[in-house]
């Protein structure tokens, strides 16, 4: 078919389907849709980054040895798998919103996908160093149960292992050489603090969450030889 007779052909079928031209902002407005939801998932991804940055920084990486695990082993356990699948799937979209934009199409997927990556990371430091991290934290630890139990319950779990020589609580008392501690899960515990190093006594308060390690000594003490306050956000159990 010449090229005479294909726009004849093109001309005679715009007039018997009455097809008509779209306006002009129909294409800008969706070009701007594309551009704002790209936008925003970046935003969020930014937030989710934040999360894993603030979860990994309040980490506690050197309980490794009471629990036995080598440190490889322990990172791998360590890591906020839940903000990671949240910053991959928002990353997705962002570059599917990317490509449909007025020029995306003409980027290759991997180049996009590492700017968007790197976008996000950049504000999840600057997110977290405004400290939006911390607080979007204690809000789902707040009002999502699924979320604590993932993480706060998980670690108090884990501050809770007397045998392997890790207790956490709230200071009730500071005495010379001991502390009276309420555990994370209800219990009393008086804490020999003979072998804990001045330094981290000092730092010390009543009402206080903290962290012990050293080793289970007799009738409901502990022998502490590092103490210290307590990473992160904390929930208080309530009283039955």
């Amino acid at each position: 078919m010449s090229k005479k007779d294909l726009s004849k052909s093109v001309l005679n079928k715009i007039k018997k389907e009455h097809i008509k031209p779209k306006p002009k902002w129909e294409f800008l407005l969706k070009n701007y849709v594309f551009w704002g939801f790209f936008g925003l998932c970046v935003v969020i991804g930014g937030l989710a980054a934040s999360m894993m940055i603030f979860k990994l920084t309040i980490n506690d990486w050197e309980i490794h040895r009471q629990l036995g695990v080598s440190f490889v082993g322990f990172f791998f356990r360590s890591i906020p798998y839940f903000w990671l699948i949240i910053l991959g799937v928002f990353i997705l979209v962002a570059d599917y919103n990317f490509k449909h934009t007025k020029k995306g199409y003409k980027y290759k997927l991997p180049l996009v996908v590492i700017l968007t990556v790197l976008a996000s990371i950049i504000l999840g430091f600057a997110f977290f160093g405004a400290g939006v991290a911390k607080r979007m934290d204690a809000k789902a630890l707040e009002h999502l149960p699924f979320y604590k139990e993932m993480t706060l319950d998980k670690k108090i779990d884990i501050w809770s292992q007397i045998e392997k020589g890790l207790v956490g609580g709230e200071i009730m008392k500071i005495e010379e050489d001991k502390i009276e501690l309420k555990g994370l899960k209800g219990n009393i515990l008086e804490i020999n603090t003979e072998m804990v190093p001045d330094f981290m006594l000092k730092e010390l308060e009543e009402g206080m969450i903290i962290g012990g390690m050293g080793k289970k000594g007799e009738k409901g003490t502990f022998d502490a030889e590092k103490i210290k306050p307590w990473k992160g956000n904390f929930i208080k159990m309530k009283e039955n």
